[in-house]
């Protein structure tokens, strides 16, 4: 299994102390902010390459430290969050990233969030099922003790067998089962039919697909869905993606040594902020808009 194989574009826009982000404009984030929602007390688990503790993942929205709340490192058994990699780091900023941009406004969806940071792909960005299947375990461990509501799960792989017959897709609709939403890269594998991968060919998961907005965040008529992002229908007959999300030239956190951060140094667009595009940017959306929901409405269903 391996993380979002990121698809890659060129930054467009000046190196910038601290970058503005348009999502959480695009899918009306903003809105919910000015009616006092940031996600306060929802616990989002990262199940990724974890995440590294810059300043706007460690801190919240009122700029107080402490808000991952809960870590662990089945790769290598680190005592303290880092993120060799990349991904799982820009992946959280999506999602929660406090820090105010150019713009004035906070970078991540729901700056409010608690954030669970799992490890279970290595530096490469590569995780054996015996690792992803222990950090969803332990997910569901700690529901309780983390208000784990969420799982954020921006990783993917190739198809093998029905969906229910897959151990990861067992896992995962076991913490379905126990009340957490699961969100779900649809895979960079796009266009052809038939692309998603496993988890996203489970019908109990929020599979998303990735759109971008051609760099005119305020003009929806020149909007499309990207090649790389993956297509349903699944193997076993289920419409897939489920939803589509802003995925393309996403903008940030990323700590400048990662590897993710060496191998692409032309989409850095300011200090530890690096622009990156694909499905797993996507999910990671829609897990900051379903903390918003659950933060205005915490009754609601999975």
């Amino acid at each position: 299994m391996q993380i979002g194989s990121t698809s890659v574009e060129s930054a467009a826009q000046g190196k910038k102390k601290i970058p503005e982000t348009n999502y959480p404009n695009i899918t009306g984030a903003t809105a919910v902010w000015e009616a006092g929602v940031v996600g306060d007390g929802i616990g989002v688990a990262l199940i990724d390459a974890t995440i590294e503790k810059l300043t706007g993942l460690k801190k919240d929205e009122n700029g107080k430290k402490g808000r991952i709340t809960g870590w662990v490192d089945f790769v290598q058994g680190k005592k303290k969050p880092r993120d060799p990699n990349g991904h799982g780091t820009h992946i959280a900023g999506v999602i929660a990233n406090s820090q105010v941009g150019a713009d004035g406004e906070w970078n991540g969806m729901a700056p409010g969030v608690d954030l669970i940071a799992i490890r279970v792909a290595d530096k490469k960005g590569y995780a054996t099922y015996e690792k992803v299947l222990q950090g969803i375990q332990w997910a569901v461990e700690h529901q309780e003790e983390y208000n784990i509501r969420i799982i954020n799960f921006s990783m993917s792989a190739p198809v093998r067998s029905p969906y229910w017959g897959d151990p990861i897709n067992q896992a995962l609709m076991f913490a379905w089962h126990k009340g957490i939403v699961v969100v779900t890269a649809a895979g960079n594998l796009g266009p052809e039919a038939l692309s998603v991968g496993v988890p996203g060919n489970n019908p109990y998961l929020i599979t998303v697909g990735a759109f971008t907005d051609a760099y005119t965040p305020g003009d929806w008529t020149d909007d499309y869905i990207p090649s790389f992002s993956s297509a349903g229908p699944t193997h076993d007959g289920f419409v897939k993606p489920d939803l589509i999300a802003p995925g393309g030239h996403i903008v940030s956190t990323m700590r400048s040594k990662s590897k993710l951060a060496k191998e692409n140094p032309d989409n850095q667009v300011g200090k530890n902020y690096f622009q990156m595009a694909g499905t797993s940017q996507s999910a990671a959306v829609v897990s900051g808009v379903t903390a918003l929901m659950l933060a205005n409405n915490p009754d609601l269903s999975r």
